[in-house]
């Protein structure tokens, strides 16, 4: 962003009228170009804004050239134009956050580089990127407003809307685009299957882990162990628990000599990257949904995982 614009933005925010500029900032950074805006009585509807100060605050975010409008009687008035950065400059935000999964595989690592660059390269805004184990955690740090954004695998995602968590997802990044497959792990080099009697691990924290680890025990009489998803390898060779459900990538890349049997199964929700927001902040979807381009993210995982690129995040 220019620096006159940022003076101009700082200038209009230190005004008695900067509270009713930022609010019509963050509602017309949930309108889309060519759509018709809201009348300034519905858009004062609850609000301490008269329609005056709303006006003055319209005319200010024009002559600074935030948006277009064009009037058309009583059809209305048109966003005819918006800069999204200059818009976020009044609402304060100058950078997004996000929370993943904890990047030890090439394939966390290229969504990390793709979402981290793709922001950056399409905005003048800094990006921060987390990490954190368990699905269930990062999506109730994004309700919670912690974090902007969240990465899940699909699976994840449809559970917390089953549960009624107030989250939309925005993106899909397609199979394999969160891991190439799951494994179930055994300690013993010759077992092949999940039996009578074993101690199974599954992590309370992971909506995935809980879902696969059911699936695969289903009526089998086991004996549950909560554990910390990081901690498997070493749990296992321990020999506090005899199976558990891992990343595949984990193990070829990491852990290759060891037992495991390669899970299959109907759809591909476990394997899916999605990227979910909180469904009661539309100002940062609408954010979001401008800069992330799915191919380009895609494009630059890919090179990642087969060395092409270094990881940058």
């Amino acid at each position: 962003m220019k620096r006159t614009e940022s003076t101009q933005v700082r200038d209009l925010l230190m005004k008695k009228s900067g509270q009713a500029v930022s609010f019509l900032a963050g509602g017309l950074l949930e309108i889309e170009v060519g759509e018709r805006i809201p009348t300034f009585s519905q858009f004062a509807e609850g609000r301490e804004f008269s329609r005056g100060t709303l006006q003055n605050a319209m005319a200010a975010l024009e002559k600074m050239g935030a948006v277009s409008l064009e009037k058309h009687g009583h059809m209305g008035t048109i966003l005819t134009m918006k800069k999204t950065e200059l818009l976020l400059e009044c609402l304060g935000v100058r950078y997004v956050s996000g929370i993943m999964p904890l990047p030890y595989t090439k394939c966390y690592e290229g969504l990390a580089t793709g979402l981290f660059n793709t922001i950056t390269e399409r905005s003048s805004m800094s990006v921060d990127i987390a990490y954190m184990r368990g699905s269930e955690k990062r999506i109730q740090a994004v309700i919670a407003g912690r974090y902007d954004f969240a990465v899940t695998s699909r699976l994840s995602a449809k559970k917390a809307l089953e549960q009624g968590m107030e989250i939309e997802l925005l993106r899909d990044f397609g199979p394999e685009s969160y891991l190439k497959g799951q494994s179930l792990i055994f300690r013993d080099k010759d077992a092949t299957e999940i039996t009578p009697g074993m101690r199974v691990g599954v992590d309370d924290t992971s909506l995935d882990h809980i879902e696969l680890t059911d699936t695969l025990v289903g009526d089998t009489p086991v004996q549950r162990v909560h554990i910390n998803y990081s901690q498997i390898f070493n749990l296992l060779e321990q020999g506090e628990i005899d199976a558990a459900v891992w990343n595949l990538d984990t193990v070829l890349e990491h852990r290759p000599n060891l037992n495991y049997r390669r899970l299959d199964f109907v759809n591909n929700d476990e394997n899916t990257a999605v990227l979910v927001v909180s469904s009661q902040r539309p100002a940062i979807r609408a954010v979001l949904d401008e800069y992330l381009d799915v191919d380009t993210i895609l494009e630059q995982q890919r090179q990642v995982v087969a060395h092409e690129r270094y990881p940058n995040y």
